[in-house]
């Protein structure tokens, strides 16, 4: 289909991180009735609402493809969420800055801030605007040579709905036994970064080994305490089961099924896992979190250290102490207040839509121009 008229926004992306960040900048425009176009691609095609019509990918195409592909839809404004795995979003948002299109990039995590950029093993993608969450990625972005010109501080959209959520005026009470409740949050280390130093990206441990590593620390309170793992989307949940019922000894516990997660992170008394945006989330809630990253070879997984607070473990041999001294801080624990940037991440979807729709006003009146001096 060709369009014609209106310059359109487009939005794609691949992994569960990048889709969680666009999909409320994306309900902000739909509310100021900013035209736009969403790629059915990855994990967007999963969470995206049914009244969306949802705009096949150009997969498999080649430069020439893309190129037809971005001007039959009239793309004004290319939106991306950078993938681990899925180069697509990059691919494309590459094609449009070749023509001259305005591209976006928001970003999800506090990792990687150069790579997202180039894990196609091309040069460096300098997007027209790089969207952050805070200074301290303001700071390590800037530290891997990416231009400050194209760095704007917006908050984390995709965490607007966990900051409604995690302050409702009553508070959650599930449970009956006296047992602390643990939640771990596991991620695919090993599937994503590799199990060994040969691995380029390699990050010192697997969640296998940090699970391990945490069950064997939990044995002298397992009368105490339930551990309950919460399985990242692209995980298998019956594999980590299976891990889970090796390694547990003693323990009480088992693995949340799916859909099940923002509900056991509510009702947890203490967040523990590796570098997952939702120890973040939990962090803002002012839950105890403690981060286990033993033998850490990547500095870009340390934000979770800068965070006032956070309990985080960077060396091997000293587990089973660290897990003791956190069981301590949830046992002390009383509900906490918000940290202010929840505010910020509230008004970020809100922040970026405002800059999508300059973008595109800028490039309409940039076309009316053009065509002006050709008559």
């Amino acid at each position: 289909m060709v369009t014609t008229g209106t310059k359109r926004l487009f939005f794609i992306s691949g992994d569960v991180g990048g889709a969680r960040a666009l999909l409320p900048v994306i309900l902000e425009c739909e509310k100021r009735d900013m035209p736009f176009y969403v790629a059915a691609n990855g994990h967007m095609a999963e969470e995206a609402p049914a009244r969306w019509s949802l705009i096949d990918p150009p997969l498999g195409q080649k430069t020439d493809g893309i190129a037809k592909f971005l001007t039959d839809l009239g793309v004004g404004v290319l939106i991306f969420g950078s993938s681990v795995h899925d180069i697509l979003p990059l691919t494309v948002a590459r094609q449009a800055k070749r023509q001259g299109i305005p591209v976006v990039h928001i970003l999800d995590n506090w990792t990687g801030y150069r790579l997202r950029l180039e894990n196609d093993h091309l040069p460096m993608l300098l997007p027209d605007v790089y969207t952050l969450m805070d200074e301290i990625a303001r700071e390590d972005a800037i530290a891997e040579g990416i231009d400050p010109a194209v760095l704007v501080v917006t908050g984390h959209p995709g965490l607007a709905s966990h900051s409604r959520e995690m302050f409702a005026s009553e508070p959650r009470n599930r449970r009956s036994d006296p047992a602390r409740h643990l939640l771990f949050v596991s991620e695919p280390a090993a599937a994503d970064q590799g199990d060994n130093p040969s691995s380029p990206t390699y990050r010192g441990y697997t969640e296998t080994e940090v699970l391990r590593l945490l069950c064997t620390a939990l044995q002298p309170f397992a009368s105490e305490v339930v551990l309950e793992i919460l399985p990242h989307p692209r995980e298998n949940a019956g594999y980590l089961t299976e891990q889970f019922d090796r390694i547990k000894g003693g323990l009480r516990g088992s693995v949340i099924a799916n859909g099940q997660g923002q509900t056991c992170l509510l009702d947890s008394d203490g967040v523990v896992g590796m570098a997952s945006l939702l120890l973040y989330n939990a962090w803002l809630s002012g839950k105890p979190v403690l981060s286990l990253q033993p033998n850490l070879r990547r500095n870009d997984l340390r934000m979770l250290a800068r965070r006032e607070g956070v309990r985080f473990l960077d060396v091997s041999g000293d587990t089973n102490t660290v897990v003791a001294e956190w069981l301590t801080t949830v046992r002390n624990h009383r509900n906490g207040s918000p940290h202010p940037d929840l505010i910020r991440h509230r008004q970020a979807a809100k922040r970026i839509a405002s800059i999508l729709q300059e973008r595109l006003s800028a490039d309409e009146s940039a076309g009316t121009q053009t065509i002006g001096k050709t008559r």
